[in-house]
């Protein structure tokens, strides 16, 4: 009889390889069949052709260094200096970069290594070198641009309406109602305190002594207090907020994981009724439980006697439902 048999299993045993052999390649062609309906179903070569690595660049640099932006409102005449833009990282008329000089409603800004923007009556300026002098002037009509003699260069956008000029020093925007010129720095400004604090620009060296001498500050708090309050409740990068916030997904997340694989290990005697099978006698037994438990309570003025192991995983199977996980 084993002899009659080996052979039906060895075909069966082949035909089972086979056939998980043909679902390796099964699998995987449909995936990639799916994969090829999406790119043409949804038109992803289009999208492609439509990206702009310029911008892409402009967000991986925003990831690892700031800007500093000199703009000018061309109506008014009124320039604000501001690191990223920011109405709590705008500089006091007093109290600008070094490499700004504003003089009513001229400017001159210093982008470095002969890089150089100068605004004078709102025409705009913009030195290049090898390049040449780019001079736009923003009218009622537009922007009037003067660009060197040549091709127009790919990091030049231009219209009726704007001007962009991208550089490794810097760049500029010009519209008919603003001009903005940002200048990158490699770093997280204003990460530790933000320019109205007293701690802004400080060495660690200075920091430290301040925090480990005995001096107050005029509100009364050590140094040591006020650093970590400028710190905690720095308006930019909201450290404090930040940091409940994470605290808070986690207590979550942990107590998420408890409520579905750690269920309570008590329960009520109540719990007891609800058995993978289920019988009148355990019914029985955890009135009867539950009774004696609620008369001792009452004479003994106590809140809980009985502990009972849970059900909770049993019961959930019987009745259907799930855990809210």
């Amino acid at each position: 009889m084993t002899g009659t048999q080996s052979p039906d299993l060895r075909q069966q045993a082949l035909a089972a390889i086979k056939r998980r052999s043909l679902l390796c390649f099964v699998i995987p062609g449909l995936i990639f069949a799916y994969l090829v309906y999406v790119f043409f179903a949804f038109e992803v070569r289009d999208a492609l052709e439509d990206v702009k690595l310029d911008n892409a660049a402009i967000l991986v640099g925003d990831s690892y260094s700031y800007k500093t932006e000199v703009s000018l409102n061309n109506r008014s005449g009124d320039y604000i200096v501001a690191i990223e833009g920011e109405k709590k990282g705008r500089y006091t008329p007093s109290a600008h970069p070094a490499w700004v000089a504003i003089d009513g409603e001229n400017a001159d800004v210093d982008l470095t290594d002969g890089y150089r923007v100068i605004i004078r009556d709102r025409e705009v300026t913009f030195t290049i070198p090898g390049y040449g002098q780019i001079v736009a002037l923003p009218t009622r009509r537009g922007v009037e641009v003067d660009l060197p003699d040549g091709p127009l260069p790919s990091w030049i956008n231009l219209s009726k309406t704007r001007l962009n000029v991208k550089t490794p020093n810097g760049r500029i925007s010009v519209t008919k109602a603003k001009t903005t010129i940002f200048r990158y720095f490699f770093g997280w400004e204003l990460f530790w305190f933000t320019l109205d604090s007293p701690y802004n620009g400080l060495g660690i060296t200075e920091l430290v002594s301040l925090a480990l001498s005995n001096e107050r500050n005029e509100n009364g708090q050590t140094h040591a207090l006020a650093i970590f309050l400028d710190f905690w409740f720095n308006p930019m990068w909201r450290h404090g907020e930040v940091a409940w916030m994470i605290s808070g997904f986690c207590i979550s997340a942990r107590a998420m994981a408890t409520r579905c694989c750690c269920p309570p290990d008590k329960a009520s005697a109540r719990f007891v009724q609800f058995s993978a099978t289920p019988r009148r006698s355990r019914i029985s037994m955890a009135r009867l439980i539950s009774d004696r438990g609620n008369r001792f309570r009452r004479e003994a003025n106590v809140d809980r006697v009985f502990n009972v192991p849970n059900r909770t995983f049993e019961t959930t199977s019987i009745r259907g439902t799930r855990l809210n996980c």
